[in-house]
């Protein structure tokens, strides 16, 4: 009998150990698992971390060239603008707020049918079917009126794309006004070959100064 009871106690024993070791070979394999978590969930959060750090360059990248785009189209003495398909205004500059008198905000979504009259509007919105429908780069002049009377403008205007793949008409305006002015009183006779762009051109000069050249030439004066 005690032979018996000696036995069943080297059997319980060798039991408890046999499933200590069992105990301990799950808690090195879940130790091990989780080490190889852990060291994964660092991996991966380097990684986010470096992403986090490129999207971070790159954002302030493009706010940097957004706002290198706008300070030199604000400061653009052309006019500069953006239209969709059906005419309506995307973008102006500062130049184009100034020209027409009012603020972007009530310029963006209207079109020039809510700008100008209804016959200068007309003219400026063949001019932009015509491009959409080219495709190509064109030249016109154009005319626009404001409480200052009219001005006249070379207008290069262009088809683009925005992101989404939808037409665009981007345009820009230079005012010819005093350019427009003089060949109708074909005064370049009396003012010399480079009166446009020097320092004697026909700006420098009061209209009255022409007028008396002119009628002093035909012997008015």
């Amino acid at each position: 009998f005690e032979y018996l009871i000696a036995g069943l106690i080297v059997l319980m024993v060798g039991g408890v150990t046999l499933y200590g070791h069992k105990i301990a070979q799950e808690l090195t394999k879940h130790t091990t698992e989780r080490e190889q978590y852990v060291e994964a969930l660092h991996h991966a959060n380097a990684a986010l971390q470096v992403e986090i750090n490129e999207r971070t360059q790159l954002d302030a990248a493009l706010q940097e060239s957004q706002a290198l785009f706008h300070s030199f189209m604000n400061h653009s003495p052309a006019l500069a603008f953006l239209k969709n398909e059906a005419g309506q205004y995307r973008y102006v500059n500062h130049a184009f707020e100034r020209m027409s008198k009012y603020e972007t905000q009530d310029i963006m979504g209207k079109t020039d049918f809510d700008l100008w009259s209804a016959e200068f509007a007309q003219r400026i919105r063949n001019n932009d079917l015509e491009v959409l429908a080219t495709g190509k780069v064109s030249e016109f002049v154009e005319s626009t009126q404001n409480i200052e009377g009219a001005r006249y403008w070379l207008s290069f205007k262009f088809p683009i794309q925005d992101g989404a793949g939808r037409r665009l008409l981007g345009g820009v305006s230079i005012d010819i006004t005093e350019r427009q002015e003089a060949e109708r009183l074909n005064i370049s006779h009396y003012f010399g070959p480079h009166i446009y762009g020097a320092k004697d051109d026909y700006k420098s000069f009061s209209k009255k100064l022409a007028i008396d050249r002119i009628l002093a030439d035909k012997g008015c004066r």
